[in-house]
């Protein structure tokens, strides 16, 4: 979503008797045409050495998308562009993050390409100095089509994602209105696909785009773009014995009062089971909001700790938020500040949430409209992407914010 740029005029307060220091953001990297990749819609995933790796959506040897890492050597980083989609079988257009195994392979997703042109599931394997790609599934339609989530595995080292579209079910066309799957691996290197859940557009939502997490016993939960009331709802699924999973609707978006609408976000736990989210629109600002799941007695309730006015602050949080060890949480907006977004944290105090603008983006070297949340480090470094801005090509860019 493309925000008109609002200049907004800050002024820095300087108070002796604060100790408070306005964090420090680094452009790591800066795309700058197809050799490099351009428009990296994914977050970006930190390995044990701190190497940053990602997707971008295209560019790349053929300008199907590529994956590409970056390393920091004395202070400077350089990518490295580990593989090229050649937007055949192989996939195309990815736009998620990835994930890594306890091997260190990367996996991810394409959302397109592929044999049925439906999108991948794809394997990157390390070995002798270099990565090779492995497509273990192509999505044909009717288990899904375009995979848009960030996957996750679980103990036994199934993968769990979804896709927007595609599953045979609902009235979204495109052949469906998405699904969410898991696929097992089996010997000689092959994988089984299941699909959980097939969306119908109803009451049970529609277009799933950010992937689901587990909790401590097992379940999967997610959001959706669309269904329930209209604009999207927030879904459990529990394994049965035999066939699809047990769908329960946590929440329905309304739009009405604080509720907000449209989710493309990816939730998240706190320590005590609490849920949290994002949606792109609505709220008592306008702008979007974060949300907050509570579980008690047999039931979820929604609180709304912010919600974004559109300016300054921020508008449109296309990604969830990342909670810190703390309980605080941190994320991206696709608008508002000076007018292309901002990197954001709430922190809970004995008053309500309050929220800190750590950067605001200028689209010119640093960057502009975030699409993807922040990946946190262990000493509480936040990085992320940018799908536009960096120097002057408007391309992209990979930051970081140190605290």
């Amino acid at each position: 979503m493309r925000v008109p740029i609002i200049k907004i005029y800050a002024v820095m307060l300087l108070l002796a008797t604060a100790c408070w220091a306005a964090p420090t953001e680094k452009t790591l990297f800066t795309f700058t045409g197809n050799a490099t990749g351009i428009y990296p819609y994914g977050g970006v995933t930190l390995d044990k050495e701190g190497h940053v790796y990602g997707t971008a959506l295209l560019g790349g040897a053929t300008g199907n998308g590529a994956v590409f890492e970056l390393v920091k050597t004395h202070g400077v980083w350089t990518e490295n562009v580990i593989y090229s989609f050649a937007g055949g079988n192989d996939g195309s257009l990815p736009a998620t993050a990835l994930t890594f195994d306890e091997q260190g392979n990367l996996f991810g997703t394409t959302s397109g390409g592929g044999t049925q042109a439906a999108g991948t599931v794809f394997e990157l394997k390390w070995s002798k100095g270099t990565w090779t790609e492995t497509v273990i599934h192509n999505f044909v339609q009717t288990d899904g089509e375009a995979p848009f989530g960030d996957l996750i595995f679980d103990g036994k080292g199934n993968l769990y994602g979804t896709t927007q579209e595609g599953g045979g079910r609902g009235t979204c066309g495109n052949g469906g209105c998405g699904t969410v799957f898991r696929l097992s691996p089996q010997s000689g290197g092959r994988w089984k696909q299941t699909v959980l859940h097939r969306f119908t557009g109803a009451k049970d939502g529609a277009s799933p785009e950010a992937g689901v997490i587990f909790d401590q016993s097992g379940n999967l939960y997610g959001a959706t773009f669309a269904g329930g009331i209209y604009a999207g709802v927030v879904f459990e699924l529990s394994p049965r014995s035999k066939g699809p999973w047990k769908e329960t609707i946590l929440h329905a978006f309304s739009a009405k009062g604080k509720d907000g609408a449209y989710s493309t976000s990816r939730l998240a736990f706190d320590k005590t089971g609490n849920l949290y989210g994002t949606t792109q629109v609505a709220g008592v600002g306008g702008a979007g909001i974060v949300f907050k799941l509570t579980h008690s007695k047999n039931k979820w309730t929604e609180s709304v700790p912010y919600s974004f006015t559109g300016g300054g602050d921020g508008a449109n949080p296309l990604s969830g938020v990342t909670v810190s060890p703390a309980g605080d949480l941190y994320g991206t907006t696709n608008g508002g500040g000076l007018g292309v977004g901002v990197v954001y944290e709430l922190k809970h105090s004995k008053s309500g949430w309050v929220e800190n603008v750590l950067f605001s983006f200028d689209a010119r070297s640093d960057g502009a409209y975030p699409i993807a949340g922040v990946t946190l480090d262990k000493a509480g470094n936040i990085f992320g992407t940018t799908d536009g801005g960096g120097e002057t090509q408007s391309l992209g860019s990979v930051f970081e914010i140190l605290p």
